[in-house]
């Protein structure tokens, strides 16, 4: 679940989030900016909910987080949001559609599908701030990632999202991270491919996925 801005004013435009079952099939779903604040004391990431009363589109949008998503979910005012009683039902809490290294740069000409990758971390570069087009200025490292076969790939990172790492980074390279990054689009910067983050960029580390 993630929050949509506006990348430079940091302006809400609403609320975004993935519903999974179980059968592992994901939908994409999105509230309006003006009814966030009673939807986060009721969606909780990890819980299994009963929803009633919303729309359902087909996805037009800039992005699309689910790589074979073609329709999306709209709550509404009247859409009703109920914790399910049963929490045991087998249901996974992560799902993700990794990219090989090798394919990312082919996915750059298709900007709406996001990237989801993994692989170990390598290097962290030291904090650099950059200049934003209202004035302020934000924080921004840049972290490579290595995957089996020795490859590597750049993602640039902004703001507080290395507090999503709760390590200390400094015992990089001797202590392992394997590091998650999902939703992530695609960029190329003197014939050099490397990743972005959005608002719906999660990082993970050292998860016990099979």
């Amino acid at each position: 679940m993630w929050t949509t801005k506006n990348f430079t004013n940091k302006e809400v435009w609403g609320l975004d989030m993935l519903f999974i079952n179980e059968n592992e099939d994901q939908i994409h779903a999105s509230a309006p900016r003006d009814i966030i604040p009673q939807l986060t004391n009721l969606l909780t990431e990890g819980y299994i909910f009963h929803i009633e009363k919303f729309n359902v589109s087909k996805i037009n949008g800039t992005y699309r987080p689910i790589i074979d998503g073609e329709y999306k979910i709209s709550l509404k005012n009247d859409t009703i949001v109920k914790r399910f009683e049963d929490q045991t039902l087998p249901i996974p809490f992560y799902k993700f559609s990794f990219v090989e290294f090798n394919e990312i740069t082919h996915r750059y000409n298709h900007p709406k599908y996001l990237t989801d990758i993994v692989g170990k971390l390598k290097a962290i570069t030291e904090i650099e701030l950059v200049s934003k087009r209202n004035g302020e200025t934000s924080p921004k490292w840049d972290l490579l990632l290595e995957n089996v076969c020795g490859s590597t790939m750049k993602i640039t990172v902004w703001d507080h999202m290395l507090e999503e790492i709760p390590l200390d980074l400094s015992q990089i390279p001797s202590t392992l991270i394997v590091l998650i990054v999902t939703s992530t689009t695609i960029d190329i910067f003197k014939g050099v491919c490397y990743l972005k983050p959005i608002s719906a960029t999660k990082m993970y580390y050292n998860l016990e996925i099979p």
